[in-house]
């Protein structure tokens, strides 16, 4: 339902649409990215086999919702400033994505993280099988 959603809201995204706004897409993406991973973790949800082995997919998803995040936190940063509480929970969420994905400590330069094919296909096949 989620994914749906997401899909959704990205069909209504013009290029009138205030970066803020994208900034609450990307925010969004980032959180549905993370509580896929954390219920991967917990054995809430199943991997199919052609998505990868489950680490894999968690890991993913995690440097996928880390990505999300940095957008968010760059768009509210030029929206809002760095002491906005849409900037906060944005940097509260990369502290700990970076926490998880990387074992690094809170580093307020964001770096891009661009995905690698193989992680691109992993998500496809992981999105198709939470669309069905």
């Amino acid at each position: 339902m989620a994914v749906e959603a997401l899909s959704m809201a990205h069909s209504m995204v013009s290029e009138s649409t205030p970066p803020h706004r994208l900034a609450e897409l990307a925010f969004v993406e980032g959180i549905v990215c993370f509580c896929q991973a954390e219920a991967i973790s917990a054995g809430y949800l199943d991997v199919p086999q052609e998505a990868g082995s489950p680490e894999f997919m968690r890991k993913d998803l995690l440097v996928t919702a880390l990505s999300e995040f940095e957008k968010a936190y760059a768009q509210w940063c030029n929206a809002y400033g760095e002491k906005h509480l849409q900037t906060v929970k944005a940097i509260t969420m990369i502290g700990l994505l970076q926490s998880k994905v990387n074992g690094k400590t809170l580093n307020l330069k964001p770096e891009t993280l661009n995905p690698s094919p193989e992680q691109g296909q992993r998500q496809r096949a992981w999105h198709a099988c939470l669309c069905r």
